[in-house]
């Protein structure tokens, strides 16, 4: 559940099962703006803060082997 604020995103989620994860920040061309993390996760709730470099569309992306989902994050100053 993103939660735009400024230029601070708080990125809350849920993992069902113990398994790699890969957690990206892209534009909204597509393009990889950051990695916030690409590693095995525990099943449960987690938080990632990131904070954005400027105003704009972005879209963070989770992904495992078999799930991928995108949310809109826009950020406003």
């Amino acid at each position: 559940k993103p939660n735009p604020s400024n230029s601070k995103v708080n990125i809350e989620f849920e993992v069902l099962d113990d398994a790699k994860y890969i957690v990206q920040i892209k534009s909204a061309q597509g393009q990889i703006v950051e990695e916030l993390t690409h590693s095995k996760l525990k099943r449960g709730t987690h938080q990632i803060e990131w904070i954005a470099p400027s105003q704009g569309v972005y879209f963070v992306e989770i992904q495992n082997a078999t799930h991928k989902i995108s949310k809109k994050l826009i950020i406003i100053d």
